[in-house]
């Protein structure tokens, strides 16, 4: 696209859990939830001038789910609950600011994801006073935010063919909610806090096919 505009396509899975409480006696003994997502994200880049590139595009997430909530917290059992659905398609966006240097094995970049809404469709039941019955399910529809994030990646060479990386991130977790409209306890996860993440490794390339590398977070 010219000397100076270039265009790239991501295909992520940015979120998903496999969680199954099986040890006899634990209140939650017998839930299990699986969580999977797709995202695409289609960037364009600029060249600015003096090393430096100016980055946005399109990003498109979604998701779908597989809960069963069965929680006895000893005498009487308190309720058991299932979720099965899927998300329709939600829309976001990526902006950021580049910098690279390849002569000293430099670069640094600068990122924002935006927020995302997703309305999430499926089957929803509960039985109140039963842990570990099979809810009755109805059609069901609730939304759920997926967190912005603010991202600084980094590479430097530090000698022959070694270079130190990293990222430190912000996701913007405090808050976040999934509450479907039958849950019993009213919010089946919340977040009060934002997240920090910060990772560290060191690559080295032995030939032109192989390198080795290590990380720390």
């Amino acid at each position: 696209m010219g000397d100076r505009m270039g265009v790239a396509l991501q295909i992520t899975t940015p979120y998903a859990a496999n969680t199954a409480y099986n040890a006899a006696g634990y209140p939650l003994n017998g839930t299990t939830a699986t969580l999977e997502s797709r995202a695409i994200t289609a960037l364009l880049s600029y060249d600015i001038g003096q090393n430096a590139f100016a980055f946005g595009g399109l990003r498109l997430l979604q998701s779908d789910g597989d809960i069963y909530v069965s929680l006895n917290a000893g005498l009487p059992n308190v309720f058991s609950y299932r979720f099965d659905g899927e998300s329709d398609t939600g829309f976001g966006y990526v902006l950021g600011l580049a910098y690279s240097r390849p002569e000293f094995g430099t670069r640094l970049a600068l990122s924002y994801t935006s927020p995302i809404d997703l309305t999430f469709s499926g089957q929803e039941g509960r039985v109140l006073g039963a842990a570990g019955a099979t809810p009755a399910l109805s059609d069901t529809r609730f939304g759920v935010e997926m967190p912005a994030t603010l991202s600084l990646d980094f590479q430097q060479g530090i000698a022959s063919n070694t270079a130190l990386f990293g990222r430190i991130q912000q996701s913007r977790w405090g808050g976040f909610e999934i509450r479907p409209n039958l849950y019993p306890s009213g919010a089946l996860v919340t977040y009060r806090d934002d997240v920090m993440r910060y990772d560290l490794g060191v690559k080295h390339r032995l030939s032109e096919e192989w390198g080795i590398s290590a990380l720390y977070s």
